[in-house]
């Protein structure tokens, strides 16, 4: 088995993804000849368009408009500039310098893959059971959450019962570019099959997983049960995750 993860030129609909919700400022203003008419090059998409990060949720967007006078054929520029502000647009590089955030997952030479272009980093290990924790998210703040899935399990709200379904088998990722890792046909024991597939964009990463054939029925690991009371659940470990903290916040008094 060639255990490194493989760059896949298929790409895939999206079921449910996360990304960066772009809130646009724009301030431009009109210059037009009285009596005449003038022609632009498009303002939606500049070729000359200057992006400078801010901070980590906003950036600066300035460009130079070419506008031409269709009666005297003179050529002026009207610049423009607006404030882009989105979650995780930019990032802080190794450089100490922000640089804007990219939806994207690269190879890695060790065999695996990692999203580094985003303020949350996120790397992968060629093989979904390749423990103890195949997939590693260090946040903006530095803090490493290193997660192993486990699998799919039935639960029984009545009586705490859980049912493993099907637990997680050895998969070798492929890479869907720009920025969608899957592992396929990640469910062992034969009952239901499924996909494990990561989405990485600026402001977060999703896991899914898709389910390819019908599941059993509860009653086959239950027996006898009442359906509204049992749930399907996917389980993930976290190893040595920090502590969580907790704070008091006064929100009326």
């Amino acid at each position: 088995m060639n255990n490194r993860i493989r760059n896949s030129k298929t790409t895939f609909g999206a079921i449910a993804l996360l990304g960066a919700s772009a809130l646009i400022l724009i301030g431009t203003a009109s210059a037009q000849d009285a009596g005449a008419t003038t022609s632009a090059e498009p303002v939606s998409a500049p070729d000359n368009r200057r992006v400078t990060p801010l901070d980590a949720n906003s950036s600066a967007v300035e460009w130079v408009e070419r506008l031409t006078n269709s009666l005297t054929g003179e050529v002026t520029t009207q610049p423009h500039n607006y404030v882009t502000v989105g979650t995780g647009l930019n990032y802080l590089h190794d450089s100490g310098k922000l640089r804007q955030s990219e939806d994207l997952i690269e190879l890695t030479n060790d065999g695996g893959a990692a999203a580094l272009r985003a303020p949350h980093k996120i790397r992968f290990n060629a093989n979904l059971n390749n423990g103890p924790a195949p997939i590693t998210l260090t946040t903006v703040s530095n803090r490493v959450f290193r997660s192993q899935p486990r699998g799919l399990y039935y639960v029984n709200l009545q009586t705490g019962e859980y049912a493993l379904v099907a637990p997680v088998q050895d998969s070798i990722g492929e890479l869907h570019p720009p920025n969608q890792l899957i592992y396929p046909d990640c469910l062992a024991g034969g009952l239901v099959k499924g996909d494990y597939r990561v989405t990485c964009t600026k402001a977060a990463a999703e896991a899914d997983l898709i389910l390819l054939t019908q599941l059993p029925p509860p009653e086959l690991f239950f027996g006898t049960v009442n359906l509204q009371a049992v749930r399907l659940e996917w389980v993930t470990e976290f190893l040595d995750a920090p502590t969580p903290k907790m704070r008091t916040r006064i929100l009326k008094r």
